[in-house]
């Protein structure tokens, strides 16, 4: 597998509108990443996942050389790809498990939960392939060309040649599980270093730019402002207030990508797609969604600058030397504006030479002034005598609703009002969401919660009779449900924090055996 292949793959797992194709993204980026078999892949599980720094840390238990599971304390250092988002394995990871509530409350902790996930993601690479056949011609890439264990054999490929500037053997062989031969596999051990580099190339960075030292995104926030948004988080995420630390951060570094890239998600997700319906994408606080400050990532020289950065590790001499020259650089083509401007300036207030002249500027405020006086003069006589105008009455109040309201927000077209924008498509949701979108409806775009809809909102009026109706019939359930575990409706659903609680209250009621793949 390609580089070009691989790009061209996440490109259509993360645009495609199935919802397997999240789980396919997600599985073909961490098996690209850790240079790893699928069956590998398979069998990770969220406690194999820790952030440290600039860096997910992956324990892998079992490798082909290390049945055992004996090197299973080495961590394998991924990055996040911030400057293409279909790379990026934080957006990627943040989006299958805010879409998927059960991975992270499941009782064996897996990441892929369900049986026969390896031959569930043979089938979805080798579908994608097929549909879009000429796509992937154009690349050199023909179906049943592309297996599972492609991604493995690409990605060494790719760290060992894909530039003049490449990580070393051992440490490619040292994450594949391969054996060098000989002495080599006794004497040339793990070191953190090698293994760093490694995982910034394997990100899709080009080495060869200064972009290869940036950082993922994070949070700019300090003190109570980076706790509101912890908090933000575990009441958008079911089990987010029972989520061990090291889950918890690793979930942090990801909502920062989804922040990070929401406009991109907004633009490029299909209408339908289910993590549209996530209150991480309709109730997003406008003060972190606006402000690009908040939450960013930054550049090898702005590290110092900013206390909250993390610190940035497996980054080569010569790219810190190109981000020290892009300073230079900058600060040179500064310095060259600031010396025209000032030069400018003081040639004018000589007048030599250029558009202005001391005497004409003189002239001219004179005049100026001559008809301020002459204004004045007129206002006075034309008032003397009279009395003073009596002040404008107050107007009288009015009610108006606030714009960031949704319940409040109406659109016209097809000639009469509608609560719901002419164009809007309800995204795929699951339960967690369905709750969400039925009492709290979303803030990006401005929907009312769907129990105040009416299937004459949309332009396709039979089918949402139907469609409304059954989430009805769904949402009574889950009340009898929260009357059936004693959780308390009192006051309403009014928030996404509340509705997530109460999906936490009666999940087990709706739980079935998971179908095979």
């Amino acid at each position: 597998m390609s580089f070009a292949c691989l790009k061209l793959l996440c490109k259509k797992f993360m645009e495609g509108n199935k919802d397997e194709y999240h789980f396919a993204h997600l599985f073909l980026l961490l098996e690209w990443n850790l240079i790893a078999w699928s069956d590998n892949v398979v069998g990770l599980h969220m406690n194999d996942f820790e952030f440290l720094g600039d860096a997910l840390l992956v324990y892998m238990k079992k490798t082909k050389t290390d049945q055992e599971g004996n090197h299973g304390r080495l961590p394998y250092h991924c990055y996040f790809n911030s400057v293409d988002p279909h790379l990026n394995l934080g957006l990627a990871l943040g989006i299958y498990l805010l879409t998927n509530p059960g991975v992270l409350t499941n009782p064996h902790n897996k990441l892929f939960p369900a049986e026969h996930q390896y031959n569930r993601y043979a089938r979805i690479l080798n579908t994608v392939i097929e549909s879009n056949r000429e796509e992937f011609a154009r690349i050199g890439v023909l179906p049943g060309t592309i297996g599972t264990h492609s991604a493995q054999k690409g990605a060494a490929t790719y760290a060992a040649s894909g530039c003049t500037v490449s990580p070393s053997m051992s440490a490619i062989c040292n994450r594949a599980g391969w054996k060098m031969g000989g002495s080599r596999d006794k004497y040339v051990k793990y070191e953190a270093a090698g293994d760093q580099f490694l995982g910034r190339v394997l990100c899709g960075l080009n080495p060869l730019l200064q972009e290869f030292a940036l950082s993922p995104p994070f949070f700019n926030m300090e003190g109570e402002e980076l706790n509101e948004v912890e908090r933000l988080l575990m009441s958008f995420v079911v089990g987010g207030t029972v989520l061990p630390a090291v889950t918890f951060e690793v979930l942090r570094m990801c909502f920062a990508c989804v922040v990070y890239h929401h406009n991109f998600l907004v633009e490029n997700l299909p209408a339908n797609h289910r993590f549209r319906a996530h209150p991480a994408m309709t109730h997003l606080p406008e003060a972190i969604r606006r402000d690009a400050n908040k939450c960013r990532p930054v550049q090898y020289h702005e590290v110092q600058d900013i206390e909250s950065a993390p610190n940035l590790t497996g980054i080569p001499p010569h790219v810190a030397i190109l981000n020290q020259v892009s300073v230079l650089t900058a600060a040179v083509e500064q310095s060259n504006e600031r010396f025209a401007t000032i030069l400018a300036g003081e040639l004018d207030r000589r007048s030599v030479g250029g558009p202005v002249f001391a005497a004409n500027n003189i002239m001219d405020a004179i005049r100026e002034l001559q008809d301020q006086l002459s204004n004045t003069q007129t206002i006075t006589q034309q008032h003397q005598g009279r009395a003073p105008p009596p002040p404008p009455l107050n107007p009288e109040p009015r009610v108006q609703a606030p714009d960031n309201d949704p319940q409040h927000q109406m659109y016209m077209w097809g000639g009469r009002f509608h609560n719901i924008p002419e164009n809007f498509v309800i995204p795929k949701m699951n339960l967690q969401t369905l709750i969400v979108y039925w009492f709290c409806g979303s803030q990006h775009p401005f929907v009312p919660p769907l129990r105040f809809a009416k299937c004459w909102d949309f332009n396709n009026r039979k089918f949402m009779k139907v469609y409304l109706s059954q989430m009805k019939r769904m949402i009574d359930e889950v009340c009898r449900g929260a009357a059936y575990v004693n959780f308390s409706l009192d006051g309403g659903v009014d928030s996404p924090a509340k509705a997530t609680r109460l999906y936490e209250a009666v999940e087990h009621l709706f739980k079935f055996p998971a179908g095979r793949h």
